[in-house]
């Protein structure tokens, strides 16, 4: 599998390509190229490491993350989500 690749085109103000290179992710760009290239937003937590757990709310009646009421243990580990 080919390695990633960054590829920057600077265009005059008609669209024509005036200057393109290439880099490798992580090489420091140059001045021209970095006022064309968005910042990047950055996750502060992982989604996919957080708890899925339901939550109690009496009797056998559990409350699910997506705010759906469900009966029972076995329901709740169905849906795909864990109990306390």
């Amino acid at each position: 599998m080919a390695e990633p690749m960054v590829v920057i085109v600077e265009r005059d103000r008609l669209g024509r390509p005036v200057q393109a290179e290439t880099f490798a992710p992580g090489d420091p760009l140059p001045e021209w190229a970095e006022e064309h290239v968005p910042e990047r937003e950055v996750q502060a937590k992982d989604p996919r490491e957080e708890t899925k757990t339901a939550e109690y709310c009496g009797g056998p009646w559990y409350k699910l993350p997506t705010g759906e009421k469900v009966r029972g243990k076995d329901a709740v580990r169905e849906a795909g989500y864990t109990v306390e």
